[in-house]
């Protein structure tokens, strides 16, 4: 069995370049949301970088690579772009990146930080795409955000929450459940209308740790990652979970960023009060799916106290939750 050392030189080797000699491997613990990623320290530099992140995506879920390629070509200087992308032996490839340090937004509450990832999160949106190559059906490799998808996704959470409740006492699992299934049930009759959106392109997990803050010189340098999600459907998906993780006091002037943003761009915005109605609903939606995740990997690997946490914190938001417009 090859050393962790070993092993990333051979991935290096991929790049055919005989002065590339690795150093040193560290996996990264928290700034990239991803146990296959590792920052690997280089002798010599490539491509002007001695320091590069190294990460695998197998064949079979390439919507990253796909997502660099075509998704933010109109964003280039202003995303994270790879330094190199190769196929490799284990049926997937490997993105080699710049390495842009392990802080994301989520380690600061920096007010001009939050607001550059509220433009570029409205630039991304708004941003007109080139046509899709005829080499790859990329958009067969992204998601697409519907009414069906998040049926799906919410009769999943379900399933996913039941076993998890069977370990918790009657009253407080009859709680949870009453909680879940009401807000389940009046999401579901307003998601043909929820969706009803100019759909755009979605990052689809953008949470402030999966936003690198930069250090480039323009106003909208931040670095998104984790692009497993990527895809097409409304861009208050994106918008509602970057929101709910807001600093106090910075929720207002983020969506003004936002839509001062999008209205520069696009023109077109719903009325204020379709604006509200719509990220509130998405939220609690985004709420629902996670609940059913957490639920899941209840105790696999993940400190199970933490876990817990973070549950019952979902489910108090659901509990405090209000539909109307």
């Amino acid at each position: 069995m090859k050393s962790e050392g070993e092993y990333f030189a051979s991935v290096l080797s991929l790049l055919a370049d005989e002065t590339i000699v690795l150093d040193a491997a560290v996996p990264i613990k928290g700034g990239y949301g991803s146990p296959h990623i590792d920052r690997l320290f280089l002798r010599t530099p490539f491509r002007g970088h001695r320091t590069l992140v190294a990460k695998f995506v197998p064949e079979a879920t390439g919507r990253e690579i796909s997502a660099y390629e075509y998704l933010l070509r109109p964003l280039e200087g202003e995303s994270t772009q790879p330094v190199a992308v190769v196929f490799g032996e284990d049926s997937g490839w490997w993105l080699f990146l710049r390495d842009y340090g392990e802080e994301t937004l989520a380690d600061t509450a920096d007010p001009d930080r939050w607001l550059r990832a509220a433009r570029w999160l409205a630039t991304f949106h708004t941003a007109e795409l080139p046509p899709v190559p005829r080499r790859l059906p990329l958009r067969e490799r992204f998601i697409k955000y519907d009414e069906k998808l998040f049926r799906e996704r919410l009769k999943e959470s379900e399933n996913r929450l039941l076993p998890y409740l069977a370990g918790v006492n009657a009253e407080e699992s009859e709680k949870i459940l009453r909680i879940f299934r009401s807000h389940r049930s009046q999401v579901e009759s307003e998601l043909g209308e929820l969706v009803r959106t100019p759909t755009t392109q979605v990052h689809g997990d953008y949470k402030s740790r999966n936003i690198l803050p930069g250090i480039g010189k323009g106003r909208d340098s931040v670095f998104p990652v984790d692009w497993a999600n990527a895809g097409f459907g409304s861009p208050f998906q994106d918008l509602a979970m970057f929101i709910r993780e807001a600093p106090s006091g910075q929720t207002e002037s983020l969506l003004d960023t936002y839509r001062e943003v999008w209205i520069d761009r696009r023109s077109e915005w719903p009325r204020g009060d379709d604006f509200d109605w719509r990220l509130n609903l998405f939220s609690i939606l985004i709420h629902l799916i996670g609940v059913g995740l957490l639920a899941l990997y209840h105790g696999q690997g993940v400190d199970p106290a933490r876990q817990v946490d973070l549950l019952n914190n979902r489910i108090r938001y659901l509990e405090n939750a209000d539909h109307s417009r």
